[in-house]
C-alpha cells in the first residue's frame, strides 16, 4: 500500500499477517517447527496471498519462547529443501510488484498517531490511559504525565545547551544536528567515541582542549535520548525498573551538562518528578525515586571498587580491563597503597583513585576509595562496606572464587581422582557403606575435579580428560544427590559456552570438533543431557554452510549429529 504524508511524502507499506503474527507471539506456534510450516502453507493455499510475512519481536525466539530460535532454524531449514516457498525481502517484492492501493493512517487520539499496544492511540506512553500491564488492582498510571513532562522540559534544556555549545566549539564548521545525526554510530556501538572524535578532529578543526567537552555532550545527549524508552512507561507503576532505569538516564545526561550552565538542571527535574505518585506508598515519588538512584556509587567510583576487587580476588586469567563503560588504564601496586586509573570511554575523562584497604572476616569488606586530581592529590573518599558491593558484582567475584578454588594442578587432580575411584570401589557392594562426612567430602571433591577438568587443563590428552571426567561421572553417579547432577549441567553448560566462543575465535577447527563430540558423549553416557544451545548458534553457521571448515567431512558430521542437528 501506498501511504501519503502530510506534507506530500509517499511510502510503500507492508502490512503483516496478524493471525500469523499473534500466533507465533503468543499462540506458542514455535514450540513445533513443523506445526509452523503446515500453518504458513495452509495459509498460502487458503488465502492465496502471492507474499506470507509477519511482524514480531525478536525477544520471542528464545526469551519469551524457550528454543524458539531453534525452530525458526529448523523452519527455515524447510524452506530452503522444498520448493512452497522461497524467502524473498521486502525490497526485492516491491521492485517486482510496486505498490498500487493506497491507505490512510488513522491519526490516533489528539493525533499523535496509534499503537498495537494502547486502543486510545499512545496514549499509554504520556497520560493514565488505563492500558497497562501487571499492578494491583485501583492501582493508577497518573504518574506518566509528570514523568514525561519532566523529560520534556529537561530535553528543552538540554537540547539549547547542546546547540550553542557546538556552535561555540565548531564556529559553524557543523551543525549541531548533524553531529548528533552521525554521532549514531557511536550510540549504536558501531563506532568507538574516540574514533568519532579523531574524524570530528579531522574533518571538522575539533581542537584537541575539546575533546573532553564534545565527548561529555554527546554522551549527555545519547543519555538523554535514552530517557524516553518506550518501556519506562509502558507497565504500571513508576517504582518498577524500568521507569527508574529513564530517570537513571536523565540523572546521568545531567551529570554531563551541568559543567556548561549556570541554571541548575536537577532541582527542576526533581520538581517535576515530585508529583509522579507511585501506588505503592513506601516509593514515595518520583523524586524519592531519583533521590534513591543518586545515592548509588558513581560510575567511575563503582569502577575503581570492581577493577581492586580484580585484582585482589581473581586469578590471572580472570583479571578485567573493561567494566561497562570505564577502561583500567593502569594498576600499580604500592608498598602502602594501590593507585588505579580509568577512562570513561563515554566521556573520555580518566580517573585516578588510591584505595586503602582493611578486610576481615569478623568485619567484612571495609575500604576507603580516594578520588585524586591531577596532581595526585585527593579530592573525594568513599567509604565501601558489603553492602555498598552491586549484586552484579557480587555474582562476578563469586565466579572468581569459584575457579580460583578449582583450579587444581593435574598430578593433584590425578592423585584425588584415584583415591575417590579407590574409594568407590571399597563401598561397592559392601555392607560398611559411609553415607556421612566422607561421602559427601568426596562428592565435593568429585565436582571440584570435574569442574577444574572442564574450566582448565585443556592441555592433557583426550584420553587422559576422558578417564578422570568419566570416573567422576561415574562416582557422582552412583552416590550423588539432585543438587549435584544439578550443578554438574550448570558447569557443563559454562563449559560449552566457552567453547562456542573458542569456535567463534578459532574456527571449527579438528580439536575444536573432536573436543565437542566427546564432552557430549561422556555426559550423555551417564545420563545428563546438557545444554548446548549456545555451541549450535555458532556450528549451525558451518552445518547450513556459510562458514567453512578445515576439519575432515566424517568428523564434522559426527558433530552435527552429537549437536542433534537433523
Amino acid at each position: 500500500f501506498i501511504l501519503e504524508g502530510k506534507k506530500g511524502g509517499k511510502i510503500s507499506a507492508f502490512f503483516y499477517h496478524p493471525g500469523l503474527a499473534e500466533g507465533i507471539s503468543f499462540g506458542h506456534m514455535l514450540r513445533s517447527a513443523d506445526g509452523l510450516y503446515k500453518y504458513v502453507k495452509d495459509l498460502k493455499e487458503r488465502e492465496m496471498r502471492p507474499l506470507i510475512h509477519t511482524a514480531t519481536d525478536g525477544e520471542i525466539y528464545g526469551h519469551h519462547e524457550p528454543y524458539g530460535d531453534m525452530a525458526l532454524a529448523a523452519m527455515i531449514k524447510k524452506v530452503e529443501e522444498k520448493d512452497d516457498f522461497i524467502f524473498d525481502n521486502y525490497a526485492s517484492y516491491l521492485e517486482r510488484n510496486p505498490a498500487t492501493k493506497r491507505a490512510v493512517l488513522h491519526e490516533g487520539e489528539m493525533g499523535l498517531g496509534t499503537s498495537w499496544s494502547c486502543s486510545h492511540g499512545v496514549s499509554r506512553w504520556f497520560k493514565d490511559c488505563g492500558c497497562h500491564t501487571g499492578g494491583e488492582d485501583g492501582w493508577n498510571q497518573r504518574w506518566r504525565g509528570p514523568l514525561r513532562s519532566g523529560l520534556n522540559n529537561l530535553s528543552q534544556k538540554l537540547e539549547r545547551i547542546f546547540d550553542e555549545e557546538i556552535e561555540k566549539v565548531f564556529s559553524g564548521r557543523i551543525e549541531s544536528q548533524r553531529l548528533l545525526s552521525m554521532a549514531g554510530e557511536v550510540f549504536s556501538g558501531s563506532k568507538s567515541l574516540g574514533a568519532f572524535l579523531n574524524m570530528l578532529q579531522a574533518d571538522y578543526g575539533l581542537e584537541e582542549k575539546d575533546r573532553v567537552k564534545v565527548a561529555h555532550l554527546i554522551s549527555g545527549m545519547k543519555n538523554k535520548h535514552f530517557s524516553f524508552t518506550s518501556c519506562g512507561f509502558f507497565f504500571s507503576d513508576i517504582s518498577g525498573i524500568e521507569p527508574r532505569q529513564d530517570i537513571k538516564y536523565a540523572l546521568y545526561a545531567i551529570s554531563m551538562f551541568q559543567s556548561f550552565c549556570k541554571e541548575d538542571l536537577l532541582l527542576p527535574f526533581l520538581s517535576d518528578l515530585r508529583e509522579a505518585k507511585s501506588n505503592v506508598k513506601n516509593q514515595g515519588d518520583g523524586m524519592t525515586i531519583a533521590q534513591e538512584e543518586m545515592k548509588w556509587l558513581s560510575g567511575e567510583v563503582e569502577a575503581a571498587l570492581y577493577f581492586f576487587m580484580n585484582r585482589s580476588i581473581a586469578l590471572k586469567d580472570d583479571y578485567k580491563s573493561r567494566y561497562g563503560q570505564f577502561l583500567l588504564m593502569s594498576y600499580t601496586e604500592s608498598e602502602e597503597n594501590p593507585n588505579i586509573e580509568i577512562m570513561d570511554r563515554e566521556s573520555q575523562e580518566s580517573f585516578s583513585f588510591t584505595i586503602l584497604s582493611a578486610i576481615s572476616i569478623e568485619h567484612g569488606i571495609n575500604l576507603y576509595i580516594c578520588e585524586n586530581d591531577n596532581e595526585m592529590r585527593p579530592m573525594r573518599r568513599f567509604r565501601i562496606q558489603n553492602s555498598e558491593i552491586p549484586m552484579r558484582m557480587l555474582d562476578e567475584i563469586m565466579d572468581w572464587i569459584d575457579r580460583s578454588m578449582t583450579k587444581i594442578e593435574f598430578n593433584e587432580i590425578v592423585s584425588l581422582s584415584n583415591n575417590i575411584k579407590n574409594f568407590s570401589t571399597l563401598v561397592r557392594n559392601s555392607k560398611y557403606i559411609p553415607m556421612g562426612t566422607l561421602l559427601l567430602e568426596n562428592l565435593g571433591m568429585a565436582l571440584k575435579i570435574l569442574k577444574s577438568m572442564f574450566i582448565s587443563h585443556s592441555y592433557i590428552s583426550s584420553k587422559d580428560r576422558r578417564e578422570i571426567i568419566g570416573s567422576m561421572l561415574d562416582f557422582v553417579s552412583k552416590n550423588g544427590r539432585s543438587e549435584d547432577f544439578n550443578s554438574i549441567k550448570r558447569i557443563a553448560q559454562s563449559f560449552f559456552e566457552n567453547l562456542a566462543t573458542k569456535v567463534k575465535k578459532e574456527g571449527l577447527t579438528e580439536n575444536n570438533a573432536e573436543e565437542t563430540i566427546q564432552i557430549i558423549g561422556i555426559l550423555r553416557n551417564h545420563s545428563i543431557e546438557p545444554e548446548v544451545s549456545s555451541l549450535q548458534d555458532i556450528i549451525y553457521e558451518y552445518k547450513s554452510g556459510r562458514l567453512k571448515s578445515d576439519a575432515p567431512v566424517e568428523l564434522l558430521e559426527a558433530t552435527y549429529q552429537a549437536l542433534n542437528f537433523q
